[in-house]
């Protein structure tokens, strides 16, 4: 049986304990190689930038604040295809790189499989520009994959032709549980992700096209398990909402200016598997909402979900979205139903059919 979330943490933060080793890890370098580091292997400090050759390709920006100076292609490193992530940063937000790096480091050293292999990182601090060099996805990400489906089939739609049939249920299960399983991974680890939305969530398919794997990614934002905020952290449309009704000062005078970013996330985690089980963009999205229609449409109403929706799967993603944060279920909740749910399809498939 899946143990439950850990409601109490160590105190040592672990952010700062990754920032830390960070830290530490650059004093080792000679000043000479700041543009050529490589964080979790010191005794191979050195990327070549010489190895890199960039290509046309660029990636689907994730839309979040750190886009703001961010950049994303793919180049290949020893032959070998990367993604490049390029941030201009200044004072305040050299934090946001320091932080993705040291926990793509602790991923890939603890061979936690739940987020791109880190190679290393180049700091150039008289351009300020950081780059960050991990494994190239070019599956994408789950918004890539429905955003493009719901176009192509709007055109499709628009010729009178045939619509592009969404993943099977049995996939879509699949990514659910994947899904799931890397985010309560990330929870093992007494950190939050924060930033929990479908550009975050990349997709690994084989030749058959079929997503073999899942993955999180973008840990810009992530803090310590147990922490609490009074301004909004995460992306709109994603984010729950009482983090959206931070935004709002003094209209919700009864509501505690306070949000526990353990029990938000798990409504950012229903969110995003609702995309995931319907195969739609969110309702914001579609209708062209901007920020603050957006942040009323999270505090006012809910997304809805497909007649045919598994069971226990819309009763998993409903239960993500109480509206009390304390009745909410941990992701090991939500992750034994969608267990569950794959039971009982396997159970149907494996009864005999008689014919009436």
């Amino acid at each position: 049986m899946m143990s439950e979330y850990k409601k109490e943490h160590t105190s040592t933060s672990k952010i700062r304990q990754l920032l830390s080793a960070y830290d530490q890890l650059r004093q080792l370098k000679n000043d000479d190689c700041i543009l050529e580091e490589k964080i979790y292997e010191p005794q191979e400090a050195v990327i070549q930038l010489s190895n890199f050759s960039s290509v046309v390709h660029r990636a689907r920006l994730n839309p979040n604040t750190i886009e703001r100076f961010t950049e994303l292609n793919s180049a290949n490193y020893f032959n070998k295809p990367v993604a490049v992530k390029e941030m201009h940063y200044n004072l305040k937000t050299k934090i946001y790189c320091e932080k993705e790096t040291s926990i793509l480091a602790f991923l890939t050293n603890q061979n936690l499989n739940i987020g791109p292999m880190f190679y290393g990182y180049v700091d150039d601090p008289y351009e300020r520009q950081y780059r960050i060099v991990m494994d190239y996805f070019p599956a994408g990400s789950l918004s890539d994959q429905i955003d493009n489906d719901y176009i192509r089939n709007w055109e499709l739609n628009q010729q009178g032709l045939s619509l592009i049939s969404p993943p099977s249920w049995d996939e879509r299960r699949f990514m659910v549980r994947k899904f799931l399983q890397d985010v309560a991974q990330f929870h093992d680890q007494d950190m939050l992700h924060c930033d929990i939305k479908s550009p975050n969530v990349l997709f690994v398919k084989d030749e058959n096209n079929h997503v073999t794997d899942v993955k999180l990614c973008d840990f810009a934002f992530a803090k310590d398990a147990g922490d609490f905020v009074t301004e909004i952290t995460g992306t709109h449309g994603y984010i729950s909402p009482e983090m959206s009704r931070l935004y709002f000062p003094g209209s919700w005078p009864w509501v505690k200016r306070k949000v526990d970013l353990a029990l938000s996330e798990i409504y950012s985690i229903s969110t995003v598997s609702r995309e995931i089980v319907t195969w739609q963009p969110p309702t914001w999205l579609i209708h062209g909402y901007d920020f603050e229609e957006t942040l009323r449409f999270t505090i006012h109403e809910k997304e809805t979900l497909p007649e045919n929706c598994p069971k226990k799967m819309a009763e998993m993603i409903q239960w993500g979205w109480d509206a009390d944060p304390q009745k909410r279920p941990t992701v090991y909740e939500m992750l034994n139903l969608v267990e569950d749910d794959i039971e009982e399809a396997e159970l149907e498939k494996s009864e005999p059919q008689f014919s009436p």
